[in-house]
């Protein structure tokens, strides 16, 4: 009775699968995983694709990319049972009742977010350590610390809903680059008065991006949040859930977008410099992005 989803783009999935395969023969209830695939390249696709040889596996590919929110749509349609475990492709199960936590929930919320967690270990390449920094220190958090703002803190990495419900919300298609349709899916459900459980069901997210390529995605993400912003007609309940938008709302209020700016501006070079090196700063990075922002939203 639940459909586990992953969209993929790129990533060996084969360790995920089989984990989630010898979990679903030790449970009491029917699963089926459907792998939705983004125009990988071909060796990764056909390397994947042998994976349906599993009878309760289904796949899935768009030949050219549609983002994640178009792939994630399609998984739920294409999905028969009436809960859905959305999974991303770059997870690793950490808890050998990771299935069975789930569905020891259904039917006290129709959302449930089992959370993120890192690895423990510093990585091996330092190349990789902002996007561990700021993975430990703002998206690893235990269920109660996320229940306090739920809405807030849901996370598309790993969460359960009901397929009506779902289909009726819904990813937003138009958000194809990286970012945000987890915060507009949180808001969406918030404005629906939609309850969300949060649960210790950590999956590892091992998909560490290099510094440099996780700059260039957070700026991105910037630019979606604000796109995303003003499709609500800046509305202060999409503002209120997000600590980014909340902190740009306080510098625009004392009329200092324009000092953060040029502040920005002038400062960039030696952000980047920080963040790309082995001592990366979180605090720094929080401020690139709102000087980010402010630079965007003038524009």
């Amino acid at each position: 009775m639940i459909s586990i989803l992953i969209p993929n783009y790129g990533q060996d999935i084969k360790k995920l699968i089989e984990d989630l395969l010898f979990q679903a023969k030790r449970v009491s209830f029917p699963v089926e995983i459907w792998i939705g695939d983004d125009a990988s390249k071909e060796n990764v696709y056909l390397e994947n694709k042998k994976l349906e040889d599993h009878p309760i596996v289904r796949f899935i590919r768009k030949e050219s990319r549609v983002g994640r929110s178009a792939i994630r749509n399609l998984l739920a349609e294409k999905s028969r049972y009436p809960n859905l475990l959305f999974i991303d492709s770059d997870a690793k199960i950490k808890d050998s009742g990771f299935l069975q936590n789930y569905f020891d929930q259904l039917g006290k919320y129709k959302v449930i977010v089992g959370g993120t967690a890192y690895q423990k270990d510093t990585p091996e390449n330092s190349s990789e350590l902002l996007r561990w920094k700021y993975g430990k220190e703002k998206e690893e958090k235990p269920a109660f610390v996320r229940a306090s703002r739920p809405w807030a803190s849901f996370s598309s990495f790993s969460f359960l809903i009901e397929k009506k419900l779902f289909l009726k919300i819904r990813f937003d298609e138009g958000i194809i680059d990286y970012g945000h349709e987890d915060t507009f899916f949180g808001y969406q459900l918030k404005k629906n008065s939609i309850p969300v459980l949060h649960i210790d069901n950590q999956l590892i997210h091992l998909g560490l991006d290099n510094a440099a390529h996780f700059i260039e995605k957070t700026c991105k993400g910037v630019e979606g949040l604000w796109n995303l912003f003003e499709k609500t007609g800046f509305d202060p309940e999409f503002s209120s859930d997000n600590t980014l938008l909340k902190r740009f709302e306080g510098v625009r209020k004392l009329k200092m977008q324009g000092i953060l700016k040029w502040k920005f501006d002038m400062f960039k070079k030696q952000l980047e410099k920080n963040l790309l090196g082995e001592q990366p700063s979180i605090l720094l990075y929080q401020l690139y992005k709102l000087g980010y922002l402010c630079s965007f939203a003038e524009k």
